[in-house]
């Protein structure tokens, strides 16, 4: 009988509906991810803009936003658009399965440069608070817990 079921035409188009299904869903699980990380990253760094009054460091938060974000919206469009315009699951895997989405070296050196980017933003706004706290008026042991603090709410 289960011979019966794996032979069936039927059996393996439902078999690549899955499979493209999935592979659609993971685009789409990517694509949010990097809009939560980029919407999290602005968000972040206007909250350090609001408690920054040195020029110098506010700065840094204005270059680190900006970078962040412009890579962040070009990798977004890149995962979207990479085997063209998206019109349904389907027609997506049959674009990666044939090749005609943007090579896979493209895409890993994408990934991974948008990891660097994340990583050092990340770097950057929790070394931010030692910063910060250096000529505040701030005991010792204030500066402490209100560093830790910061550091833990940017990790």
């Amino acid at each position: 009988m289960d011979a019966d079921i794996i032979t069936d035409p039927s059996y393996a188009q439902l078999k690549l509906n899955v499979v493209a299904k999935t592979a659609y869903l993971m685009l789409v699980a990517e694509s949010f991810y990097i809009l939560t990380v980029l919407a999290f990253k602005i968000s972040l760094g206007l909250f350090f803009l609001r408690i920054t009054k040195e020029p110098q460091l506010r700065m840094v938060v204005y270059i680190t936003i900006g970078i962040s974000t412009a890579f962040s919206i070009a990798y977004f469009f890149f995962v979207v658009f990479q085997c063209g315009v998206p019109k349904n699951a389907m027609t997506f895997i049959l674009s990666k399965l044939r090749g005609r989405c943007r090579a896979k070296a493209t895409a890993l050196g994408m990934a991974y440069t948008h990891a660097l980017v994340v990583s050092l933003t990340d770097f950057v706004f929790a070394i931010l608070p030692l910063a910060l706290l250096k000529n505040s008026l701030l005991d010792r042991r204030e500066k402490w817990i209100v560093g830790l603090i910061l550091v833990m709410g940017t990790v």
